[in-house]
């Protein structure tokens, strides 16, 4: 459905756009990859202080980074702390960094949840087909109603919605 794509579209940007706006990482740690592919951290006097073990890595925000492992042969995402911690236990197909102490995860086959920075889950979507990170206590959900026309909602931390825009396909 061609609306339903430019409606994507325009929700990752919006996305994108809340998420740069906090793109700078706490503890002044710098992801970086080394030379066989694995991501670890660096401090600003350059010194290695979390050694390169994951796929991938993101900023810290919230006290956490999310990182990309290798979970039962399978790309997963979880949150370490600035030391490096991890518990392998909680991990995801689909996350986004925190923001706003709540990060976006998902898991195969399921619906958005929110986690807060226990890596508990504190809000479950199960009609929505996207949620934004959230920005100053609000995200951007996204769901597909009736004829397929999708709704993008306004929603606080506690998952209650404030507005909503009716998005209106067209060419």
């Amino acid at each position: 459905n061609h609306s339903m794509y430019k409606v994507f579209l325009f929700f990752l940007s919006l996305s994108f756009i809340l998420n740069s706006c906090s793109s700078s990482s706490e503890y002044d740690l710098f992801a970086f990859e080394n030379s066989n592919g694995d991501w670890g951290y660096f401090d600003k006097e350059g010194k290695i202080v979390i050694t390169p073990q994951f796929k991938s890595a993101f900023a810290f925000h919230d006290g956490l980074a999310m990182v990309e492992i290798e979970f039962d042969e399978k790309s997963k995402f979880t949150y370490i702390d600035k030391e490096g911690n991890y518990d392998i236990s909680k991990n995801w197909d689909k996350a986004i960094s925190f923001s706003d102490g709540l990060a976006i995860v998902r898991n195969d086959l399921g619906y958005p949840l929110a986690i807060d920075t226990n890596l508990k889950v504190v809000l479950e979507f199960p009609n929505a087909s996207l949620i934004s990170g959230f920005s100053e206590g609000l995200a951007f959900k996204l769901s597909e109603i009736l004829d397929y026309e999708p709704l993008i909602e306004i929603i606080d931390k506690n998952g209650v919605t404030i507005d909503n825009i009716l998005y209106e396909g067209g060419a």
